[in-house]
């Protein structure tokens, strides 16, 4: 990989758009898994809340493109979430 190469990655991670949509989602999970592992409910309601906005944000960035492709993401983020919480 070239320096052009890990310049424009970096660039591709740190941008508005990979951080609202991946970033809150796997925040999202990562907090959530960590409050059930732990037993503390504020941590898995906050990991919840962040998930949730992942995949609005997620779902509107993919409504843009294409929507047929939005539906899936929205039905497997509501998925998740349903999971999460009961």
């Amino acid at each position: 990989m070239d320096t052009d190469d890990k310049k424009s990655a970096m660039k591709d991670f740190r941008s508005k758009r990979f951080i609202l949509t991946i970033g809150f989602i796997v925040g999202g999970v990562f907090l959530t898994h960590l409050g059930v592992l732990f037993a503390i409910n504020i941590l898995k309601g906050i990991g919840i809340a962040i998930l949730i906005i992942g995949g609005i944000f997620s779902t509107i960035e993919m409504w843009k493109e294409s929507k047929i492709k939005s539906v899936p993401i929205l039905i497997l983020v509501s998925f998740v979430v349903l999971i999460n919480v009961t």
